[in-house]
């Protein structure tokens, strides 16, 4: 499966990079100035469950979880169960 993560960031995209993409739009002439008037922006990620998986396990397996260690072998992952 897959996991979508979403984070609303309340500012501008930063060193106006939309408005310099914006500008390029040559389907939409008013996309520099709807840019421009932006005040947030959203990064969304999608992730395999799998690799949520292995990043969890790393970092619980350098801090010694055994009960993580029991409900996620490395089996598991490794062979995609």
């Amino acid at each position: 499966g897959l996991l979508a993560a979403l984070h609303l960031f309340p500012s501008p995209v930063p060193h106006g990079e939309a408005e310099e993409n914006a500008a390029r739009n040559y389907l939409w002439s008013e996309a520099e100035d709807a840019a421009a008037r932006h005040r947030g922006h959203l990064l969304v990620t999608v992730l395999p469950v799998v690799l949520l998986l292995m990043l969890y396990r790393r970092k619980n397996k350098e801090n010694g979880d055994k009960k993580q260690q029991a409900l996620f072998p490395e089996r598991d992952v490794q062979q995609g169960e």
